[in-house]
């Protein structure tokens, strides 16, 4: 008598028609998993955890699993490429919808494109999408890494292929991501001159300090009490001293008018010009 399975406790929907489909493969063979495991030469209870996993089991047992019990690998890899996208997807924060590669217009919409590209193909190893994209120092796992977390987006043509290449996208879909990558490093080199060119018009750096009407400043004069602002209290204080400062400088006629019983000087005359009645 064959073992006992499980129950199905996971909350991925495509993780239990996977799990279910492979139970139902294995009843259909009428093998025990002792007898599968001498047809796939994987351990019995590794076959059974694969049928009853809360998480997605690894591809190769999978398609060991199908090939043991006469079914289609290709159904199971299509099952398994599900599962593995719910799960990459549920761990995601939501978000505005991933747009299309045709109404992709900026490079964070081509990151989130990207990642999604990399989720529909089951978020496969970094290890395995190096392999995939082709020749050697196509995809790096570094750049894969970086794209894939949408810290980059591929470098040039040669790059976005083999990322293409590696979620196993059909050759006759590139086209469309070659127009969304191409438009969207078009539209930021054409930001990148419009900046330049705004940096060569615009004046250097400015010194100039606008001042306050009749607010003098005493910056490089604070050696020269008299480069002060004037100050109503102070001139009161300083008395016949504030006069001699005007008569040694040439403002010999200062009218002064009483204030709240404080003298503030109120005008200057310029030497040879009569006073303003």
């Amino acid at each position: 008598m064959g073992r006992t399975e499980k129950e199905i406790e996971t909350t991925n929907t495509a993780l239990r028609d996977l799990l279910e489909w492979l139970r139902a493969c294995r009843k259909a063979s009428g093998l025990t998993y002792r007898e599968l495991a001498g047809r796939t030469g994987l351990h019995a209870t590794t076959l059974q955890r694969a049928a009853s996993s809360n998480s997605v089991p690894g591809l190769k047992v999978v398609l060991a699993y199908a090939r043991g019990c006469d079914m289609l690998v290709e159904d199971a890899h299509l099952l398994w490429q599900r599962a593995r996208r719910e799960q990459a997807r549920s761990g995601r924060r939501s978000g505005r919808p991933v747009p299309t590669p045709a109404l992709i217009s900026d490079r964070a919409e081509l990151s989130s494109a990207l990642r999604a590209l990399y989720e529909d193909a089951g978020a496969p190893p970094l290890r395995v999408m190096e392999v995939r994209a082709g020749a050697f120092g196509s995809l790096p796992r570094s750049s894969a890494h970086r794209i894939v977390n949408k810290q980059a987006v591929p470098r040039d043509l040669k790059q976005l292929h083999a990322f293409l290449r590696a979620c196993e996208v059909p050759e006759n879909r590139w086209k469309g991501w070659e127009g969304a990558w191409g438009r969207v490093l078009r539209a930021e080199k054409q930001e990148s001159e419009t900046w330049s060119e705004v940096a060569a018009v615009l004046p250097g750096p400015q010194f100039y300090r606008p001042m306050v009407p009749h607010q003098r400043s005493d910056r490089g004069h604070a050696h020269d009490p008299d480069m002060l602002p004037l100050n109503p209290q102070r001139l009161v204080k300083s008395g016949s001293a504030f006069m001699k400062r005007m008569s040694s400088r040439g403002l010999d006629r200062v009218r002064v008018s009483a204030l709240s019983g404080a003298e503030e000087p109120t005008l200057f005359s310029l030497p040879g010009h009569d006073e303003q009645p």
